[in-house]
């Protein structure tokens, strides 16, 4: 592709996606930003990042774009952000764009517990813990008790 095309092409899906979100925005005018769901927070974040670096027709590889994903949503996790806490559980749990690491998993479901997650997270520590030894289960306390934020 030509870079000028290529640069249109950015500026359109940024266009389109700030669209999105400001039609999130408007249609639930009364919802606070820290309830709209996780992954429009990721996507604004990345995308913000993305006009910081002031090369709008810079494309990453694959493999930049998962590294910068996976920080932004961990970065919101460690922060407190509950969904973003249940997010990243999960794909640990399930190994969906993140290792499978049922360790990690039970971590983040417990932390998302003592931060009211909830049944959903008391599910999902329930769902991890038999895959979990002793030495694990330790491990896991240990982590929450000195606020160590395990990363796979």
């Amino acid at each position: 592709m030509d870079r000028m095309v290529e640069w249109r092409y950015s500026r359109f899906m940024r266009a389109m996606l700030g669209l999105l979100f400001f039609i999130l925005t408007i249609s639930a005018p009364d919802t606070p930003a820290e309830e709209l769901p996780i992954a429009l927070k990721v996507i604004a974040q990345t995308f913000h990042e993305d006009a910081k670096q002031g090369d709008p027709g810079y494309r990453f590889t694959p493999k930049e774009k998962f590294a910068r994903w996976k920080t932004n949503l961990l970065v919101l996790a460690d922060n407190g952000e509950l969904s973003a806490m249940l997010e990243v559980a999960g794909r640990y749990e399930t190994g969906k764009r993140l290792p499978r690491n049922q360790q990690v998993a039970h971590y983040w479901y417990r932390r998302a517990l003592l931060s009211g997650g909830g049944k959903m997270a008391k599910m999902g520590a329930m769902r991890t813990h038999p895959h979990l030894s002793d030495w694990n289960l330790r491990m896991v306390e240990m982590w929450l008790e000195n606020k160590i934020i395990p990363f796979d």
